[in-house]
């Protein structure tokens, strides 16, 4: 089965035209350097100890960081070649499409852009629009607190198969 993860390309979608641009999927985590080899644990303390990670969330507490760690793992470990990326876009348009293409990797120039984590992904020109989503699926995939993750509640991974986005 085809895995779908949604990115958001930032808190408020304003890094979405540079994915597309690039042909990436990023995280945020300025100043971090790579997480290439790094345990679950050595993130977390990484992230612990790094200023400024992400200014608009606020300020930094053990339950953040937590959320965050299992999130680049996910994005680093977990996410695989061929998964399919959904993500939003500005203005309530939808979801831009992709399909990942490439391993993990940092890219220190894209740091001021914080968007120096990186997969590569094949966009798509296609775009899914709200009225694709429906019985709560659209609500699903703008989960708050999250920016990277696997939308699973009501069978949604089975339901996004379903729906014809390739």
């Amino acid at each position: 089965m085809t895995v779908t993860w949604v990115n958001k390309a930032g808190a408020r979608r304003q890094r979405t035209g540079l994915v597309r641009e690039q042909g990436i999927t990023s995280m945020n985590f300025q100043g971090t350097g790579s997480f290439e080899g790094l345990s679950a644990d050595a993130i977390e303390e990484l992230l612990d100890r790094t200023p400024g990670l992400i200014p608009e969330v606020g300020e930094k507490t053990p339950g953040k960081i937590r959320i965050w760690r299992e999130q680049i793992v996910s994005f680093r470990d977990d996410m695989e070649v061929g998964h399919r990326i959904l993500t939003p876009l500005p203005g309530d348009e939808g979801f831009a499409i992709a399909v990942v293409v490439g391993p993990y990797e940092y890219r220190s120039t894209l740091d001021e852009e914080r968007a120096s984590h990186t997969r590569r992904v094949e966009w798509s020109k296609k775009v899914l629009g709200r009225t694709d989503l429906r019985d709560g699926l659209y609500e699903q995939l703008q989960r708050p607190g999250r920016t990277v993750y696997r939308p699973r509640k009501n069978n949604a991974q089975a339901r996004l198969k379903n729906l014809e986005i390739d």
